[in-house]
């Protein structure tokens, strides 16, 4: 099933879309016009969904909490890519202008629909 959604602004700074979806599994692109200051709080959350990020554009820094509870600060740029299990609580910060990263869902998100 191709979607293509168009764009839903979330913040003054983000937007997703919804790009595709098949057979269970789900790819969403986000958006950020403006960087953030590396030193900001990050927000983190967690869900049941495995997780793949690709860095489509610009930098983000990603903040990864494992099951012991050790924190994990890690850049990524342009081309990069991480894998999330389920559960793992994470949340990320753009570094540069127009930063834009793709998110593929195994299984769907039915929050973001």
């Amino acid at each position: 099933m191709a979607i293509n959604q168009d764009w839903v602004q979330l913040t003054d700074n983000s937007k997703r879309r919804i790009a595709q979806i098949l057979d269970g599994s789900m790819l969403v692109e986000m958006a950020f016009e403006h960087p953030v200051d590396e030193n900001s709080a990050i927000a983190t959350h967690k869900h049941f969904h495995e997780q793949i990020t690709y860095i489509k554009k610009g930098t983000f820094k990603f903040l990864i909490i494992h099951e012991n509870g050790e924190q994990e600060e890690r850049i990524v740029n342009e081309g990069d890519t991480l894998a999330l299990r389920s559960n793992v609580e994470h949340g990320c910060i753009p570094l540069a202008e127009n930063s834009i990263f793709m998110d593929f869902f195994n299984p769907i998100r039915v929050d973001l629909l």
